[in-house]
């Protein structure tokens, strides 16, 4: 069984065992983010005081008929309604951004021999145990949008998840693949006669 504070109180701190690969999050990437969402911040705004200068100028189309009925100035409160949403959702968007870079030390992903550890440092870290995971049950895949995720078997219960990281510790396939060699590695040190692995408790895939 990993024990998720554990490990990463080890790796955070440096004194872990040489086995370990301890991949930190890139604050470049914390910080573009941070830009990006800063300048739309600043588009939106200065378009929504720009916009409320106006005095017959409409954002939204009146694509439906029934729709002409409603007069200018319910259009203006529409659209300034539509303009507001946006910046507070642009909004939370830099307070990640700004967020995640005040914790930059508490992302991390740890690979050891028996397993993973990764930690957002937003939800509960992810802990995946090899024992746990049958030899195919760990798989690099793609979505429809060439998102690439990490597919993950459970040995017992049959259970399938997902998961999918954005770039704070560079491009995900190539962390997967390095997950998925170090689960290979894993089995192919734990097999028993039959090449059946061996699970904790004697219990073979």
């Amino acid at each position: 069984m990993i024990s998720a504070p554990h490990v990463l109180a080890a790796a955070k701190s440096g004194q872990h065992p040489l086995t370990w690969h301890v991949v930190r999050a890139d604050k470049g990437h914390f910080i573009r983010e941070a830009i990006g969402s800063g300048f739309f911040l600043l588009l939106v705004l200065g378009f929504l005081v720009w916009f409320n200068l106006q005095d017959e100028f409409v954002v939204v189309l009146r694509i439906l008929a029934f729709l002409e009925a409603i007069s200018d100035q319910t259009w203006k409160i529409i659209d300034n309604v539509v303009l507001i949403f946006i910046a507070c959702c642009i909004i939370y968007a830099l307070y990640r951004a700004i967020r995640n870079l005040a914790a930059l030390e508490q992302h991390c992903v740890v690979i050891m021999p028996e397993g993973v550890v990764i930690d957002l440092a937003e939800k509960e870290p992810i802990v995946l145990d090899f024992a746990a995971i049958p030899p195919q049950g760990l798989q690099v895949i793609q979505d429809q949008n060439a998102n690439v995720k990490l597919r993950v078997i459970d040995a017992y219960s049959g259970q399938e998840r997902q998961y999918e990281l954005d770039q704070r510790f560079g491009k995900p396939g190539p962390l997967f693949e390095q997950i998925l060699q170090r689960h290979q590695m894993f089995h192919q040190a734990n097999q028993v006669p039959g090449n059946q692995p061996l699970y904790p408790g004697g219990v073979q895939a």
